[in-house]
């Protein structure tokens, strides 16, 4: 299914769903580690899920891209307020994010706090070697 576009300009009239993650925190508390920022994404060694996606933490007001006179500086972000109140338990936030070309226009879902995100959901194979490490210690011998 194609994309709606504007019939006058061209432009996509989609919008887009992100969800907040395990994932994405992991990256929000790696540049917090290492100070907070400014910093550039590249210095953290984010793998290349965490790098492509750290940019939605913005919509949900975590993080915020550095300008420096006017001009944005690629790659450089910073820890807000908000989502330094966010690593520290004190704030929850709406799990998902609905935005309209790159703005935030809904927030959906339950609300979820640092802590419901660092142990509530796994990865793939983390679920799966979780799993697997459960079942063993777990099973009655015959």
């Amino acid at each position: 299914m194609a994309d709606a576009v504007c019939p006058t300009c061209g432009a996509s009239t989609k919008e887009h769903r992100h969800s907040l993650s395990r994932r994405l925190i992991e990256g929000l508390e790696a540049l917090d580690a290492a100070g907070g920022g400014p910093l550039a994404l590249r210095l953290l060694g984010l793998d290349r899920s965490r790098w492509d996606n750290f940019q939605k933490m913005k919509h949900f007001g975590l993080v915020e891209q550095v300008y420096v006179g006017g001009r944005r500086q690629l790659g450089v972000w910073k820890v807000t307020d908000f989502g330094r109140q966010f690593l520290a338990g004190t704030v929850s936030v709406r799990k998902v994010v609905v935005t309209f070309r790159d703005k935030p226009i809904r927030f959906d879902g339950p609300t979820v706090s640092v802590q419901d995100l660092r142990g509530g959901f796994s990865d793939r194979e983390t679920w799966a070697a979780d799993a697997t490490d459960v079942h063993l210690h777990t099973s009655e011998a015959p």
